[in-house]
């Protein structure tokens, strides 16, 4: 009987020479080509505009990883009315096919989204919509989102004032609303967004990124907020312990991403995984069953 190790060599000497000759794994995982996808399209509140700064840190700590990352803005899209693969080869506008370019080139994808009614935003679905599932396919994606939690007093002095807000705002701002702070923020829109990058092909690791609070979290430059840095006296033990913490935090989704990014691209250069699994390149009919 093959003990473990020898069972373990036989598995590594089968994998593909490219994957053979890197020195480490952090040497061939760094350097990928990452398109991150936002949802925000506010420029003002109330309540404050929490997507820049979230955008920022996300993007800063994957280029700090050594990656390339191209930001996709959702402003840039209007309201989906025909998507990429409806025009025919060469006729989809410039703007579209610039995107498109970046999506097809990226070696992984990340999606960050507010929450709104339990949703992912509806300007980041609207930019997905707009590409077939073959653009995305046989690629790793991740999940990052934020919420803001406004708190109001229980006490019934303050419910009219707190129906008052809500009769303003929220149908504008459509933030989720709560009396307490929560732990929860942006959950149930990266539940209802894993199942739209699954069809799509892009499978999402199983770290997700959550924010919440994140007005209190990351100030206005995309850094983590800590007293010393909002007062500029330079960072503070605590201020470290708490920057570190959300780096460790983020490092096990980003060290995922990395993980799939690296096999698929490895794979890609073996097997050609649309031999297997052919794009749908006519009708919706094609995906029927016997």
């Amino acid at each position: 009987m093959k003990s473990h190790h020898q069972h373990r060599h036989l598995r590594i000497s089968r994998l593909p020479k490219l994957f053979l000759a890197s020195s480490s794994f952090s040497s061939i995982a760094s350097g990928l080509n990452i398109a991150l996808l936002t949802g925000s399209t506010r420029t003002t509140g109330p309540p404050t505009v929490l997507g820049p700064r979230v955008n920022t840190y996300i993007q800063t700590s994957l280029e700090e990883r050594g990656h390339t990352v191209t930001h996709i803005d959702p402003k840039q899209f209007t309201l989906l009315e025909k998507p990429y693969f409806g025009y025919g080869p060469g006729k989809s506008p410039l703007e579209l096919e610039t995107v498109q370019t970046i999506l097809t080139k990226a070696d992984a994808y990340v999606c960050i989204t507010p929450e709104y009614n339990h949703s992912p935003s509806p300007a980041l679905m609207n930019v997905l919509n707009h590409f077939g599932s073959s653009t995305f396919s046989f690629k790793p994606s991740a999940i990052g989102k934020c919420k803001r939690i406004l708190q109001i007093p229980i006490e019934p002095t303050f419910i009219k004032c707190a129906l008052t807000y809500i009769k303003q705002h929220v149908s504008d701002s459509l933030f989720q609303v709560t009396y307490s702070a929560g732990q929860w923020g942006g959950t149930r829109a990266g539940v209802a967004l894993r199942t739209t990058l699954s069809e799509l092909g892009c499978l999402p690791v199983s770290a997700m990124i959550h924010i919440p609070k994140a007005q209190e979290v990351l100030n206005r430059d995309g850094n983590i907020a800590t007293k010393s840095s909002e007062e500029n006296k330079g960072e503070t033990d605590d201020g470290k312990e708490e920057t570190d913490r959300w780096r460790n935090y983020c490092a096990r989704c980003f060290s995922q991403l990395e993980w799939w990014a690296v096999a698929a691209q490895n794979h890609r250069e073996v097997v050609d995984p649309f031999d297997v699994s052919p794009a749908f390149t006519q009708a919706p009919s094609e995906r029927n069953a016997p």
